[in-house]
């Protein structure tokens, strides 16, 4: 009996591990394509958008932050430190008495 527990443990463990790997290369994979296809030229890109950049160029990320992508950056990053000292600060004023 110990031993079957021991085998659908391991096969469940396997199961786990085959799904979050499939979800990190599902959540992570478009990540890395778009930042890679932001080194390419037009031209580079429209040629062949899965292959590597022959020139890695940075000037698509020099326009895009002369362009606004810092001040929306800022913003995001003053909301997040906004909101994550809130929640910290009002996080040890939420004591009770009643039962989890």
């Amino acid at each position: 009996m110990v031993s079957r527990l021991g085998f659908l443990g391991a096969i469940a463990r396997i199961f786990m591990w085959a799904f979050l790997l499939g979800l990190a290369v599902v959540v992570l994979y478009p990540l890395l394509w778009m930042v890679l296809n932001g080194f390419k030229t037009n031209a580079e890109l429209f040629d062949d958008p899965f292959a590597l950049p022959v020139d890695w160029s940075f000037a698509n990320y020099q326009k895009a932050w002369n362009r606004g992508v810092s001040d929306y950056l800022m913003a995001s990053v003053l909301v997040t430190v906004v909101s994550t000292v809130a929640t910290c600060s009002s996080a040890p004023g939420r004591r009770t008495d009643s039962p989890a």
